[in-house]
């Protein structure tokens, strides 16, 4: 799957049995508070909470630009299971930094899957013999319930630095916490650790200059990764909200009057609604289609200097980083316009608790409360 620059809509890279399946499973997967075990068994059988796993530990490793592509496709598709996606699959680029032995064992199971947190919420002492004793407690672990590993940063106090961390599950208490309007089936509950102690093996570091897996995806700056990720996720719920609108107002124009059985007239707002949805969604296509041609311009970089030591100093190395969160960021905005400019046109269907649009709406709120996106000074 290697998408063209001005990328396609999304539900050309899903199958239609997928789309529908993750669709028709969505009310259930509210209900119960997480993924169900079709969905489950389509991402196992798929393989996606592997895509950025590396190929030598049984992953599919993914470029960047197909994980982009895929991120706004499955966000598109359903809300939760793309946020599952998003945030458990991109834990999963950590294995490129991992201790081999320790990165085979992680991924050997068929159904692996990391979750975890990017907060630093626990400290890490020392013992004797390489050992260290983990305690803290995380909040927004997507994907939580069926993660078989965690992820944390603690504060090493030996060393005086924050490192990352690998935890098995059964080192986790899980805190059922995440009462949230949307995204309500990915499950990204807390989670705590009392007193495990484990080997310097289950630490590593984020470095591009310094992969443990040679491949240039593990030299892709993080900062950015997370941000297109995240954002392309984003980007896939407003278009579906967007689509929802649209289908709403066909909806609406074709009430028959109850006395006459002649079709109502067209309501008074209905010609400046759709003025307001040409210009997000032609806002929304520009911010898409800039945020695609930065991927593609930090993987070519990248590609070309797949051997250059030091690209964290890179000027190039930086600017293609830089540009890439910048259209991230501006994604974002253009989505966030796009679904609160929209939305008081879907009257009491679009506050509706199990209408479609309604759903969409509520995921994509929870979504964009990202700590990744909120607004700068003067934005």
């Amino acid at each position: 799957m290697i998408p063209p620059t001005v990328p396609d809509h999304p539900r050309l890279y899903l199958e239609q049995r997928w789309i529908d399946l993750l669709r028709k499973e969505a009310p259930q997967a509210e209900k119960q508070g997480g993924l169900t075990p079709k969905q489950l068994q389509l991402f196992y059988k798929q393989g996606w909470f592997k895509a950025l796993v590396p190929q030598k530990y049984g992953g599919l490793e993914w470029s960047l630009s197909q994980v982009v592509s895929f991120e706004e496709a499955i966000g598109w598709a359903e809300g939760s299971a793309g946020w599952v996606f998003t945030l458990c699959s991109g834990a999963g680029w950590f294995g490129g930094y991992l201790d081999p032995r320790l990165a085979k064992s992680v991924f050997s199971s068929k159904k692996a899957c990391l979750a975890g947190s990017g907060a630093i919420g626990g400290v890490a002492k020392s013992l004797e013999k390489g050992m260290w004793q983990i305690s803290g407690q995380w909040q927004y672990a997507t994907g939580a319930p069926h993660g078989t590993c965690f992820t944390a940063n603690v504060y090493v106090t030996a060393e005086k630095r924050v490192r990352a961390v690998i935890l098995p599950v059964s080192a986790i208490k899980i805190e059922k916490n995440w009462q949230t309007i949307g995204l309500v089936a990915s499950a990204s509950e807390s989670f705590s650790v009392a007193g495990y102690a484990l080997s310097d093996s289950h630490f590593f570091d984020i470095d591009p200059d310094q992969p443990v897996v040679r491949a240039p995806l593990y030299r892709m700056p993080f900062g950015a990764l997370a941000e297109a990720t995240i954002a392309a996720n984003l980007s896939g719920m407003a278009l579906h909200f967007m689509e929802e609108v649209v289908d709403l107002w066909e909806m609406k124009a074709a009430v028959r009057s109850p006395f006459s059985d002649q079709l109502a007239n067209r309501p008074v707002w209905m010609q400046t609604a759709l003025k307001a949805y040409k210009t997000h969604m032609r806002s929304w296509q520009q911010s898409r289609n800039k945020l695609f041609q930065s991927v593609h311009r930090l993987e070519n970089f990248v590609g070309i200097h797949m051997d250059t030591p030091n690209l964290l100093n890179n000027k190039g190395y930086q600017r293609a980083s830089n540009a890439v969160s910048r259209a991230s960021q501006e994604l974002a905005l253009c989505c966030r316009a796009a679904v609160n400019g929209l939305y008081p046109y879907t009257g009491l269907t679009g506050a509706h608790r199990h209408s479609a649009i309604g759903k969409v709406w509520r995921d994509f709120q929870t979504g964009s409360q990202h700590a990744l996106f909120i607004p700068k000074q003067g934005e």
